[in-house]
Parts: structure tokens; C-alpha cells; sequence
């Protein structure tokens, strides 16, 4: 259960700083190029509606989409991939250290807040779930 846990808290902060990252960059390159969202939309080869969902951090394109944003605004890959954020994600203890475990998923809370409401639920639905089998 605990290794569920981690693994859902680990990808949740993953794909929360990918999404904050990719709509920072795309803001900064737009804005630092003069640019409007339709133009930059244009640019990038898609709707104005689609580029301002993920500006805002509504959507995270697809692989193909990302190579292009980065080709278009010379926003390095690292900055715009899922893959290549996955490096803050922590394998769980196996040798049943689960203290540490606990310190670092605490650690995350800390640095990412905006996830502690979603995270209560999940862990919240995971603990009533268990305590009814």
C-alpha cells in the first residue's frame, strides 16, 4: 500500500512541475519574442485555443508536439518532456525503511502544497478501501 502511495505522490509532483514548467517557458519564450498567443499558436503549427490550454498549464502535448514547440522556441527538450522529468521521482525502500520514505513524500508536500488537498483524497479513498478487505 505504501509503495502505491509513494508512486502516485511521486507522479502527481512529477507532472505538476512539468506542467509548471512547459507553461512558464512557453509564457517566457511568447512574451520575451513579442509575441501573442495566436502568433506563437501559429508558429508552433496549432489553435490558439490548443496552445493557451497548455500555456496555462491545461494540457501537456503529445511527444511529436513537444519536439516541435522545442524546435520553434529553442526551449531545450529536458524542459518540455515528461521523460525527462521523471528524474525527481524516488524509488520507495524496499528493505522496509519506511521512515525515509515518509521524510521524503513529506519533503515533496512541503516544496508542492497545491497537491496536499488531492493527495488527503487518494490516500483517504486507499485507507477506506484497505480497512473494508
Amino acid at each position: 500500500m505504501m509503495v502505491g502511495i509513494y508512486t502516485f505522490i511521486n507522479y502527481y509532483v512529477a507532472m505538476n512541475t512539468l506542467r509548471n514548467d512547459l507553461s512558464y517557458n512557453l509564457t517566457q519564450f511568447r512574451l520575451n519574442s513579442g509575441l501573442t498567443q495566436e502568433q506563437a499558436a501559429e508558429l508552433i503549427g496549432i489553435s490558439t485555443k490548443y496552445y493557451g490550454l497548455i500555456e496555462r498549464g491545461r494540457r501537456i502535448p503529445s511527444d511529436v508536439l513537444l519536439s516541435r514547440i522545442s524546435e520553434v522556441t529553442g526551449i531545450p527538450i529536458t524542459s518540455l518532456n515528461p521523460d525527462c522529468q521523471m528524474h525527481i521521482i524516488r524509488e520507495p525502500s524496499l528493505d522496509g525503511s519506511i521512515v525515509d520514505d515518509i521524510n521524503h513524500i513529506t519533503d515533496m508536500l512541503i516544496k508542492t502544497p497545491e497537491i496536499i488537498p488531492p493527495v488527503i483524497k487518494i490516500v483517504t479513498a486507499l485507507y477506506e478501501t484497505a480497512s473494508t478487505k
